[in-house]
């Protein structure tokens, strides 16, 4: 539809299957680290891409129950990320560390790659 604007507004979904690699620079409780990983992400914008489905059937219990649902646009790619951070080992059970990530995920049809990037801490159970 060439001269039209259509605006959409969705929520994204975003599952992540990766592997990730982390290397410590130094091997006491206090350490500096880098990471990388390599992946597949699916991103579901939850903008419809066509009318609703909507079906009802009878439950003996409740009575009539109707539900909907509509499909959406999604996309799914190769992903790659590298991040730098702090660990901490609290003792010998836990451990906190912080990190920065920027990832980078190849889409077919993107204009070029798209990327996003954030902060992230974690608290860890050592085993």
């Amino acid at each position: 539809m060439t001269g039209r604007n259509i605006q959409a507004q969705g929520r994204p979904d975003h599952p992540v299957a990766d592997v990730r690699r982390t290397y410590n620079f130094l091997t006491g409780p206090l350490t500096p680290f880098v990471s990388a990983g390599l992946g597949w992400t699916s991103v579901d914008t939850n903008i419809a891409t066509g009318p609703p489905d909507v079906g009802c059937w009878w439950n003996p219990w409740y009575g009539y129950i109707c539900t909907s649902s509509q499909d959406t646009k999604t996309e799914s790619g190769f992903a790659y990320e590298v991040g730098l951070g702090l660990r901490y080992d609290i003792n010998d059970f836990l451990v906190a560390d912080g990190l920065y990530r920027m990832k980078w995920v190849s889409f077919d049809n993107a204009e070029g790659t798209p990327s996003y990037d954030g902060f992230q801490m974690n608290l860890g159970w050592k085993f």
